[in-house]
């Protein structure tokens, strides 16, 4: 990152590092030893005995015993080749991935440094702010800690836009409020849980969750790309299961709505 300007305009950017170069070099190279190794199959065609010859003798024709061994040193050759290509392959699918954990950490400090929060305040005298975890549209969440019940939580702060007509205030707080009616009450081991709510200001409110340990799906699918069908098919379900037990009837009466979004999280 950079700074320009009176006004310190961040501006950011990706400079590759010696180890990016590095994997460069090396495929640069692989390509070039396997081009090579398929001009010399092709060579060892035109020469083995029975090809018709050309106006211009290029080459005595090899016997049988040296079409062998040209044959088996070339395998040799070409497995080695796809070895070594396995292996880069692996190499640069490892570093893609550490740096897009690179670039989801320095945004999220950004993020952090750029907070209304960032000096960590103690809300509700309960729960003491320790790390920003992510940032939406008009929310951030933080990893917390409850004097109370001493655990780690998530602490979701929705922040309304100062410069909302006083009727989309009222509806947004009445969205978010009808999901965490909708999601008070559930108990289940694929949904997170939600354990109170509080009023910051005016302008902004908070919402107490549990805190899940390890990473979200979001961040696994940036990292890996694609899944393994197995793998995809287990984290499928374990959504489903959680969806279900939100649109299952509670009591005598239905609970009404869609799943939170922290539960697709």
């Amino acid at each position: 990152r950079t700074r320009r300007g009176a006004g310190e305009r961040k501006v950011e950017g990706w400079e590759e590092g010696t180890q990016p170069r590095m994997l460069k070099r090396r495929r640069m190279e692989l390509v070039k030893r396997q081009e090579a190794l398929r001009h010399r199959r092709k060579g060892r065609r035109d020469t083995e005995p029975g090809k018709k010859e050309g106006k211009k003798e290029k080459a005595r024709p090899m016997d049988a015993l040296e079409i062998m061994e040209a044959q088996e040193e070339m395998y040799l050759q070409a497995v080695a080749l796809k070895k070594e290509e396995a292996q880069l392959l692996e190499e640069e699918k490892r570093l893609e991935e550490e740096k897009v954990k690179h670039v989801r950490e320095l945004r999220r400090v950004a993020s952090e440094e750029a907070s209304r929060f960032k000096s960590r305040p103690k809300l509700n005298d309960r729960y003491v702010l320790l790390n920003l975890l992510g940032k939406g549209g008009f929310s951030e969440v933080w990893r917390a800690y409850d004097l109370h019940e001493t655990m780690e939580v998530a602490v979701k702060i929705h922040q309304l836009d100062p410069r909302w007509s006083d009727d989309k205030k009222d509806n947004y707080t009445r969205h978010v409020s009808r999901e965490y009616e909708i999601h008070r009450d559930v108990r289940h081991p694929r949904v997170v849980s939600l354990f109170d709510v509080l009023e910051i200001d005016a302008n902004s409110f908070a919402t107490v969750l549990e805190y899940c340990r390890g990473t979200d799906l979001d961040s696994l699918l940036k990292e890996r790309r694609r899944l393994p069908e197995r793998e995809a098919r287990a984290v499928t379900l374990q959504i489903l299961a959680g969806v279900r037990d939100l649109t299952r009837p509670a009591g005598g009466g239905g609970r009404g709505g869609g799943a939170p979004n922290d539960t697709l999280t």
